[in-house]
């Protein structure tokens, strides 16, 4: 500012140094009184004291008195001259606002479309994390062929720098992670296929015996009923040995299933193993997101709080992460 309020600041200290003056002056009259009466302890049980009292009160009156006249008197052209400052300088205060409010409007509008476009960027993201956990989300018990085709897509996830630029190595670790539980789960979904296929298979084998089984028995009835009885007692012996060679057909076939049915329960025991560790990653992921949810509300409390006093929402965030990492001395953040 080129105006200088040099000379009227000089005059009112100078004002200021003549009332400190008569101050000064005014306080030694009123030590003078206090040494004189102070210690005295009033008595008017007798006239004397009576008497002493009463000069007291008329002696320090006037000069009471005198004082609250001067601080009236010393006061009002103080408070005069606060009042002509406070109407002559609050107007041109105002003709200065309107000179720099317009800019002031306008390099604000400047700053919030930079708002608008970092929440922009920040949706981006939001959305890239959501379409991972949904993939992951989506795949539980679906065929191995759509769960590979889920993995063939978010394999080719692009992390654009642009736009993740502080949260690129975050949403890549995610990336890795959706990627691994999907493995988990294409793995598990294929065990449980292959198991579904061989109980398929055991049922046309045991269908296929079945049918083998009905064949014989209605050849060899034919065939009894067609011979003469004369023949019967050979077509028994024959039967017979028939029979012993299917009881021992059938016997290496109830040994290949019994051994067949011991892998199916190997296979189901490594699948409930596998649908196990399902379930405790499923669980892991549900409490790391309802962790990182409480921390996310804990932090924007604190971020609100924050930004109470007038300080930016960038440098509340920092606030908060400083003092999550212990480096703001005692101040801690409690989740």
């Amino acid at each position: 500012m080129k105006a200088n309020n040099e000379k009227t600041e000089l005059a009112l200290k100078q004002a200021s140094t003549e009332v400190s003056t008569f101050v000064l002056d005014v306080e030694k009259e009123v030590a003078n009184i206090e040494s004189k009466y102070s210690a005295v302890v009033p008595d008017c049980s007798n006239r004397e004291g009576y008497t002493f009292s009463k000069s007291v009160r008329g002696e320090v009156m006037p000069v009471r008195s005198a004082i609250e006249k001067a601080r009236k008197s010393l006061k009002e052209p103080v408070l005069e001259m606060g009042k002509l400052i406070d109407s002559s300088l609050k107007p041109l205060m105002q003709r200065l606002e309107e000179v720099y409010k317009p800019h002031e409007e306008a390099y604000r509008q400047k700053d919030n479309e930079k708002k608008i476009r970092e929440e922009a960027r920040q949706a981006k993201i939001q959305s890239a994390f959501d379409a991972m956990n949904s993939a992951a989300m989506d795949s539980i018990g679906q065929s191995s062929a759509v769960i590979e085709t889920v993995i063939d897509d978010l394999a080719d996830f692009d992390f654009d720098p642009d736009v993740f630029m502080e949260k690129t190595e975050q949403a890549v670790r995610h990336h890795a992670e959706v990627m691994d539980k999907l493995s988990v789960m294409l793995n598990a979904q294929l065990a449980a296929e292959e198991f579904q296929k061989k109980q398929d298979e055991m049922a046309e084998r045991e269908a296929a015996i079945k049918q083998k089984e009905d064949n014989a028995a209605y050849i060899i009835q034919k065939e009894i009923d067609d011979k003469e009885r004369s023949d019967r007692d050979a077509e028994i012996r024959k039967q017979v040995a028939i029979d012993a060679e299917e009881k021992h057909s059938a016997q290496i076939e109830q040994n290949k299933l019994e051994a067949e049915q011991r892998q199916v329960e190997a296979i189901e025991k490594e699948r409930a193993e596998v649908q196990r560790q399902k379930d405790i990653e499923i669980e892991a992921e549900r409490k790391r997101a309802a962790n990182t949810k409480h921390k996310t509300a804990v932090n924007n409390q604190i971020k609100d709080a924050i930004m109470l006093v007038g300080i930016t929402e960038d440098q509340a965030k920092s606030i908060i992460k400083m003092a999550a990492k212990g480096q703001c001395g005692n101040m801690r953040v409690s989740y």
